[in-house]
């Protein structure tokens, strides 16, 4: 990131926009909280740093307090068709409130939540949070996230969960889908249903869904997960007035395809007008894109696409295996892949483990995928 701030690199960049899908949402969740870099840091031209999350296994919590269970239903929950869609507003750190908050010892452990961070001899990036034992640079990162540009994007179909026990799937095509011939798909691991069950479909026919107890603290499938989490922030911040951004996609599953071909992740990526019909890129933008769950991978990976300004040609590619419940050295990916590409429109779709550029402005010149 500070190689991209850096105007003798990159001088025209007005933006950088970091957008992660799956697995590679959860990196760019955690990332907009740790990362200390901010578009004041350098002497540089860059106006904005947005952080596009969309459709991660679970969420950084920024506290110890989780969701009551009625929030958080064992079946597909859906969403209110109030305004903000979220409905819950009972959040507590109390066994008496949260019945399992107390038999999952790392509930509030990262990835989950910031109690403890562990393993900081293989993540050496973690030392100095977990040498602050006043837990004041801890409550610094979180101050200072409240500030930040992070954009949240759900489907309104991921909703499936084939490995907590006692879920009740919609019967769709989504959790239920069938080959041209009519037959069910296998996906897997499948531990709650005989049917044919799958979780991350069409990302991948591996069931991805994270259902460790810190997970499921969090909620049961994608979509209820993250709209509670929507809830949580604003009750976290409610003395700041705070309002999480974010959109559902209407009838969207977990299709990395799809969402990075959709209007609002464009719009998103290289606009500040959220209501504009047509994207104009007018300015450079430097695009980091991690995808988690990308055909025909079974794991997920993450994916950057690599483009450049006819007048800057100078660039970098990079990609790293990654699972959603193991995100190797995410620091050094980040720090690696933040300095990939300059203006580029996101219109990408993922296909055949590839991304892929479905439109590209005439100024940008695609060089390169992975």
């Amino acid at each position: 990131m500070e190689k991209s701030l850096n105007p003798k690199v990159f001088p025209h960049a007005k933006r950088i926009s970091l957008v992660g899908f799956s697995a590679g949402g959860q990196v760019v969740e955690r990332y907009a909280w740790a990362s200390s870099v901010t578009k004041s840091d350098a002497d540089s031209e860059v106006e904005t740093i947005r952080y596009i999350v969309s459709d991660p296994s679970s969420h950084l919590y920024l506290s110890a307090e989780r969701p009551a269970p009625g929030c958080i239903p064992l079946y597909d929950s859906g969403y209110s068709t109030s305004t903000d869609h979220t409905y819950c507003s009972i959040f507590s750190s109390s066994s008496r409130v949260v019945p399992n908050i107390d038999t999952c010892s790392d509930y509030d452990t990262w990835k989950y939540g910031l109690t403890t961070f562990e393993d900081t001899t293989t993540y050496s990036y973690f030392a100095s949070f977990a040498q602050d034992d006043t837990g004041d640079l801890v409550e610094s990162q979180t101050k200072k996230l409240r500030s930040k540009d992070v954009r949240f994007l759900f489907g309104s179909e991921d909703t499936c969960n084939c490995n907590s026990a006692g879920y009740s799937n919609p019967t769709t095509d989504t959790c239920y889908p069938t080959d041209s011939d009519g037959n069910a798909l296998s996906c897997s691991p499948n531990t709650i249903d005989s049917n044919g069950c799958c979780d991350t479909y069409p990302g991948s026919t591996s069931n991805e869904l994270s259902t460790s107890c810190g997970s499921e603290l969090q909620g049961y499938n994608r979509l209820q997960r993250g709209l509670v989490y929507m809830s949580y922030l604003k009750w976290l911040w409610a003395s700041h007035d705070y309002s999480p951004s974010y959109s559902i996609i209407d009838g969207l599953a977990h299709d990395a395809e799809t969402m990075y071909r959709s209007d609002i992740l464009g719009t998103w990526s290289f606009s500040d007008d959220d209501d504009q019909e047509e994207i104009e890129v007018k300015e450079d933008v430097i695009l980091v894109s991690l995808n988690g769950a990308a055909k025909p991978n079974a794991r997920g990976s993450a994916s950057t696409t690599t483009v450049q300004s006819e007048q800057h040609p100078s660039s970098v590619s990079a990609s790293a295996a990654m699972g959603p419940d193991n995100i190797p050295a995410w620091f050094l990916l980040l720090s690696v892949m933040a300095g990939v590409a300059i203006a580029a429109y996101l219109r990408l779709a993922v296909k055949d483990g590839n991304n892929v550029a479905s439109h590209v402005p005439e100024k940008v010149r695609l060089i390169g995928a992975i």
